[in-house]
């Protein structure tokens, strides 16, 4: 099983109950974790483009959906990008 994966319907209640997760995000989580593990100050931004829930994602099988999202959250971390390195 890969790591980098889409997040599964099924996989969900496990998820909820076994970890308390109200999101999955693979990439960011190892990101962290390597961070972390090398004591390396790290700033993840990342945005939502879709929802998963027990029916699936609108984003699957929708590349325009996909698309359309992306665009929206890049232009928006784009545009806040100056605020958060000032920041930190």
């Amino acid at each position: 099983m890969a790591g980098d994966r889409d997040l599964l319907v099924e996989d969900i209640p496990h998820l909820k109950s076994k970890y308390g997760a109200v999101a999955g995000d693979w990439e960011s989580g190892a990101i962290a974790w390597v961070a972390q593990r090398n004591d390396v100050r790290c700033l993840i931004l990342r945005g939502v483009t879709d929802l998963v829930d027990d029916q699936g994602s609108q984003a699957y099988g929708n590349i325009e959906y996909f698309r359309e999202g992306t665009r929206g959250v890049m232009l928006r971390i784009v545009e806040m990008l100056p605020d958060w390195i000032t920041m930190i």
